[in-house]
C-alpha cells in the first residue's frame, strides 16, 4: 500500500534530485580547485558517501517518518490480529488483566504505605496491645508514628 502524499515529507525523486544537485556543486568546486572532470567526480562521490545511505538518513530525520512507520506497524498488527482472532482475544484479555492488576497493586501500595493517614496528627498513633498471657506477652499501649506502624 502506497503512503499518501500528505504523509510524506519528500518524494524519493525529490530527494534524489537534491542529492544530485549537491554532488554537482561539489564536482564544480573540485573542478575550480584544478582537478580533472573524472577526478573531480570521484572526489565528490568519495566525500559525499553512499547516496542510498544519505537518502535513508534524510528520510529518518523527517518527523513524519516516525508517523509513517507507526501507520505501517498498525496496519500489520491489524492484519495479524484478523488472521488469528482467538490469539488476539487471549492477548488482549491477558494485557487487560495484567494492567488492571498492576494498577490495583500500585493504588493499594500508594494508599497504604506512601500516602499519609487521612486524619490530623497522624504521627501520634496509639497501638493498643492486649498481649497474650498464654505466650507471656505483656499488654499495654505505646505511641508510634505512621511509618513505624506500617513496618
Amino acid at each position: 500500500m502506497k503512503v499518501p502524499r500528505w504523509l510524506r515529507w519528500r518524494s524519493d525523486a525529490e530527494l534524489r534530485e537534491e542529492i544530485q544537485a549537491h554532488l554537482e556543486m561539489e564536482i564544480e568546486a573540485n573542478l575550480d580547485r584544478g582537478l580533472s572532470p573524472d577526478e573531480a567526480r570521484m572526489a565528490a562521490l568519495r566525500q559525499f558517501g553512499n547516496a542510498m545511505v544519505v537518502r535513508e538518513r534524510a528520510r529518518e530525520a523527517d518527523p513524519l517518518f516516525t508517523l509513517e512507520i507507526f501507520a505501517k506497524d498498525v496496519r500489520y498488527a491489524l492484519r495479524s490480529l484478523l488472521r488469528a482472532p482467538g490469539f488476539a482475544l487471549a492477548a488482549c484479555t491477558t494485557l487487560a488483566l495484567a494492567i488492571g492488576a498492576s494498577a490495583a497493586i500500585f493504588t493499594v501500595t500508594y494508599r497504604v504505605l506512601l500516602n499519609p493517614l487521612p486524619y490530623p496528627d497522624s504521627a501520634r498513633i496509639l497501638v493498643l496491645d492486649f498481649g497474650n498471657p498464654a505466650a507471656n506477652l505483656p499488654s499495654g499501649f505505646r505511641s508510634v508514628s505512621s511509618q513505624q506502624y506500617f513496618q
